[in-house]
């Protein structure tokens, strides 16, 4: 059972709404972006704060939640899904899919297009979830065999915005220690592998080389 999602609507009477969820606030960067794409839709946001993080669960959890979201999506005849979770879209986009007469879209595939596009030596921070399913760096290498990709896990940053302590030196030091492996490696491009993350972008950007370019799959 879902318990206390945050939901929010936009809706016009003459057009069945596009659907997002993500375990929380993350998503929102992406509902941003489709309101400045798409502004004539409808849309109705998910966010399954109950259960955050997704991060730190299981595979099978992970299916399960998304079941339970789109089956309650699909009753408010939803034409379509945005899986505005990495984590999601990593560990049961296919499954979800197969599941429902729906489209379904994840971000992992457009982010690895988008990171190819801006470099050949690509860092992701993601859940921890999501960097061990190597979604990434399938999806990146998939596209384009030459490149090199680094993952890191970042159990810490998900709560950290959830909570707003954007602005603590506690949070700029735990992006410190997660962004150490990839600038010791000299990424060209850095992709945000969990909707959350550029909420933190200020901090990386004074950690990151200037010339590292950020890619967004929202």
């Amino acid at each position: 059972m879902i318990n206390n999602p945050i939901l929010i609507s936009r809706t016009q009477p003459q057009s069945r709404p596009i659907g997002i969820f993500d375990s929380g606030v993350g998503g929102l960067t992406v509902l941003r972006e489709l309101y400045k794409q798409l502004p004539s839709e409808s849309i109705i946001y998910f966010a399954d704060t109950a259960r955050l993080p997704y991060g730190t669960r299981s595979a099978d959890e992970i299916v399960q939640f998304g079941f339970e979201i789109l089956s309650w999506m699909v009753r408010q005849e939803v034409k379509m899904v945005v899986m505005a979770c990495n984590t999601s879209s990593a560990l049961a986009l296919e499954t979800l899919r197969s599941e429902f007469d729906i489209p379904i879209l994840g971000l992992i595939l457009p982010g690895a297009r988008a990171a190819v596009h801006q470099g050949r030596r690509v860092g992701v921070i993601a859940t921890p979830a999501t960097a061990a399913s190597n979604a990434y760096r399938n999806a990146i290498l998939e596209v384009e065999p030459t490149a090199q990709v680094w993952q890191v896990g970042c159990p810490e940053f998900v709560p950290l915005v959830e909570q707003n302590r954007l602005c603590e030196p506690y949070t700029k030091a735990i992006a410190r220690q997660y962004l150490e492996p990839l600038l010791a490696a000299q990424i060209d491009t850095l992709v945000y592998g969990c909707t959350h993350y550029p909420h933190l972008e200020p901090i990386l950007r004074e950690i990151l080389p200037p010339d590292v370019k950020l890619v967004d799959p929202a």
